[in-house]
């Protein structure tokens, strides 16, 4: 496979993702309740969609990703406040979105770092110059 083709994959692989996420947040669909625990069900969205992210725009940087994610959560927890469609607006589910989503690009942040060190020939443990 081209790297064209597979980064074509990866970017309808993340609008997918990210598609699905919306549907499943604000409707009332009965694949929304595969699992029954709110927080359980946001922290594997805002867990997943950053990895994804971070793989497809590789050169998107810690912040602006982290404030995306936290807007797009807030985003979510905003329509659902209003649609009144059988799903409910939480700060409390917010405020998963915001801590897995710092969680894990932290993580990424933390490989991407060493992997550019190991690439200068700094060793693991120390910082470069």
């Amino acid at each position: 496979m081209s790297k064209r083709a597979l980064n074509m994959a990866l970017y309808a692989f993340a609008a997918t993702l990210v598609v699905a996420t919306v549907f499943l947040a604000v409707s009332d669909h009965p694949l929304a309740h595969l699992i029954e625990s709110g927080p359980a069900r946001h922290a594997l969205a805002f867990g997943v969609l950053p990895g994804i992210t971070s793989i497809v725009w590789p050169r998107l940087r810690f912040l602006p990703h982290l404030l995306l994610y936290t807007a797009f959560g807030a985003a979510i927890e905003i329509a659902q406040w209003l649609m009144q469609a059988g799903r409910t607006g939480e700060l409390e589910d917010w405020l998963v979105d915001v801590a897995v989503t710092l969680f894990v690009l932290s993580a990424i942040e933390q490989v991407r770092i060493s992997l550019e060190r190991r690439k200068r020939g700094a060793p693991l443990g120390k910082a470069a110059p």
